[in-house]
């Protein structure tokens, strides 16, 4: 299943601290971004103290979301509807389909073997082959919670052009090349849009220390990684995922008893490739978008979630953002015509 977007929203990025606060990029450099102090939203008395900043952003901003709001449904051209203006040196920009995580997508493919083959031409091609679990798990790592350690393969595994004699095994599901894919020590599921080199067996918090463990089993044509009946954190939902690397390049994930289908800690689980650096990314369903045909080095990935209100992908939201503008901003700040799902007062992702 796909993720559900219930509705088109609009986001409102404005720019801090720039080497010039004008869409025309010039020489000046002021303390703060100019904004007018004069305008209004329909209905209501004119803002003021706009000008005036309050942790990072400035007085009137819930106000002016809702102005810019509907400057922008004035100005978007009817035929472009996710089409984005500036004004007074803001960014505004609707939704596409790809800036929010919301509404239920839950896992649905369990007892099920997907195969990933390099297509010749730089990417993957995604298919459903009959189930396949080698219940021959090999050697126990020894993995505990939000852990990592390397194996060495028996051959030469090619992904996404690169070749690799090792492997980073994480506990939460998910392997690396080159370096472990979580090098903080905790789960963090955006970890999966980092330039590190990956695979998402099933990306989520899992907890060895808790129960199951995770195994390799190294063979002269293939690689063989389980994680077998492990617990999410601070749950009793016990999962099994099996990756196997083919010596031919191809990759195999199986799924042999899924009890998280949604992660209890409200993150997204994910399941996919990851080619490293900066890629194209496409999300799909492998319920039902399969066979797919993957483009050059372009990860291929689905997210199961269950977000009752709208919750920004700021990965997403930056990689469209600077697709329009210079990397010379080294600050950026995004708010919203919609409340975030947000438990404190206020926050900073950095």
């Amino acid at each position: 299943m796909r993720s559900i977007h219930p509705k088109r929203l609009c986001f409102l990025v404005a720019i801090l601290f720039l080497y010039s606060a004008s869409v025309s990029y010039g020489a000046s450099n002021p303390l703060k971004p100019r904004l007018s102090a004069g305008y209004s939203v329909p209905g209501q008395s004119p803002v003021s103290g706009a000008n005036d900043f309050v942790c990072g952003t400035y007085k009137g901003n819930e106000q002016g979301s809702s102005w810019f709001y509907h400057q922008y449904k004035a100005q978007a051209q009817a035929a472009s509807p996710a089409a984005a203006i500036i004004h007074d040196d803001v960014w505004v920009v609707e939704d596409d389909g790809t800036l929010l995580f919301s509404g239920l997508n839950v896992f649905d493919t369990d007892l099920q073997t997907f195969r990933f083959t390099p297509n010749g031409v730089g990417g993957y091609d995604v298919s459903s082959i009959g189930f396949s679990f080698d219940p021959a798990l090999g050697t126990n790592l020894g993995l505990g919670d939000d852990t990592n350690t390397t194996v060495g393969l028996l051959f030469t595994f090619n992904y996404f052009g690169a070749p690799w004699s090792d492997v980073h095994v994480n506990s939460n599901g998910i392997i690396g090349f080159g370096t472990d894919v979580n090098p903080t020590g905790f789960f963090d599921s955006n970890d999966f849009f980092s330039e590190i080199s990956k695979i998402a067996a099933y990306f989520m918090d899992l907890n060895p220390a808790a129960g199951g463990a995770v195994f390799h089993k190294a063979e002269a044509t293939r690689s063989t990684f389980t994680w077998n009946g492990i617990p999410e954190f601070d749950t009793g939902n016990l999962n099994t995922i099996q990756l196997v690397l083919h010596d031919t390049g191809a990759i195999d994930a199986t799924f042999n008893g899924i009890t998280s289908t949604v992660a209890a800690n409200g993150a997204p689980i994910t399941f996919g490739i990851h080619p490293g650096g900066t890629p194209g990314l496409e999300i799909i369903s492998f319920s039902n978008d399969l066979p797919f045909s993957g483009a050059v080095f372009t990860g291929i990935y689905e997210n199961y979630l269950n977000i009752t209100q709208p919750l920004v992908n700021e990965v997403a939201l930056m990689k469209k953002f600077y697709q329009s503008f210079p990397v010379y901003f080294f600050q950026i700040i995004f708010f919203t015509y919609f409340k975030q799902t947000i438990g404190v007062f206020a926050n900073e992702i950095n």
